[in-house]
């Protein structure tokens, strides 16, 4: 009955829940990356906005987007004696990392819900199946639509498109889960697509540069959030966006809000992370008022995409910004 009922309001978008909460209960947010991430900011909002008042919040960040891979392990270290210090009454997991680092540890003892999950959930992820106590939000970029809609919006027709993904866990799920690890595929029956997956930041940059003269005419980067220079120093997304917005020779998409403005990627449809934390806080809300015995409650996807144009970053590139006819469509300068 649970899963019914939660699976149907999810679907609509409205879950409202009139429980008594418990004034005590603690719950540890455990992110993957680090606070200054644009997407942090929007899941950490979501979830303020929809938990019901009387949770306490307390908040990890692992840093792993910045860390080098060797120190992953000391991240969740540290992240799971953090945890066994608070005992929160539950834990949030924020992305695949911290999931894969810590979610079977923190499962054994402690309801866990998690959100932005990229990787399939049988095959990485196999004890959550048989955990009744966790359930989550899973992510699933929207690369072919983010070209198939940016065509349709802006009326322009195009032939040929570079799909260039960084190499980051990210990335690799975006290529298996989203795009079937095809190296070419078509979108809608009209455009053909090749798939990069470069970890070099130079070769990225030059793949990027070359994309015209290599007979492409439209561009989308994902998954480049966790570059490195060629002295091992982590680079900004904000950096390589505004790189790519400088000097990608084709109009320039992505999947992630924080790349997309008048000086960085023109357009792209983007999950929202504000919607994701509503979505796991209510997961949570219902999990700290759901009796143990109760069966497991149902794990969802969140979809749903809004596209985002810059005005000026298109106008840049000679293309007209569409009309923002509705809340899935929203123009910024």
């Amino acid at each position: 009955m649970i899963n019914k009922i939660l699976r149907t309001l999810s679907a609509i978008g409205i879950v409202a829940y009139c429980m008594a909460v418990n004034a005590d209960n603690r719950i540890m947010l455990i992110h993957s990356y680090h606070q200054e991430l644009q997407w942090v900011e929007d899941v950490t909002r979501g979830i303020r906005e929809e938990l019901l008042e009387g949770h306490a919040l307390s908040i990890h960040y692992m840093d792993t987007k910045r860390i080098p891979v060797d120190m992953f392990q000391q991240a969740a270290d540290e992240a799971f004696q953090e945890f066994k210090k608070q005992k929160p009454d539950l834990v949030i997991i924020c992305d695949d990392n911290a999931l894969k680092l810590l979610g079977l540890k923190i499962s054994a003892t402690t309801p866990l819900v998690f959100c932005g999950i990229n990787g399939d959930i049988r095959a990485d992820y196999p004890w959550v199946v048989k955990e009744a106590r966790v359930t989550g939000v899973m992510e699933r970029p929207l690369i072919k639509r983010t070209i198939a809609e940016f065509i349709k919006q802006t009326g322009h027709h195009y032939k040929k498109a570079l799909i260039l993904l960084g190499d980051s866990p990210t990335a690799r799920a975006f290529h298996l889960y989203d795009l079937g690890n095809q190296a070419r595929l078509s979108v809608n029956r009209t455009i053909s697509a090749d798939v990069l997956r470069i970890s070099d930041m130079e070769s990225w940059k030059n793949a990027i540069r070359d994309s015209g003269a290599n007979g492409y005419d439209l561009l989308l980067v994902a998954g480049f959030g966790a570059m490195k220079d060629s002295e091992g120093r982590y680079v900004s997304l904000d950096e390589l966006s505004n790189w790519v917005g400088k000097h990608s020779p084709v109009p320039a998409l992505t999947v992630h809000k924080q790349a997309i403005a008048k000086d960085k990627i023109m357009a792209g449809m983007i999950v929202s992370g504000t919607i994701m934390g509503h979505d796991v806080a209510r997961l949570a809300n219902l999990m700290l008022n759901t009796p143990v015995n109760s069966g497991k409650i149902s794990i969802v996807t969140q979809n749903l995409g809004r596209y985002i144009f810059s005005r000026s970053a298109l106008r840049a590139k000679g293309i007209e910004p569409p009309v923002a006819g509705s809340d899935q469509v929203q123009i910024i300068p």
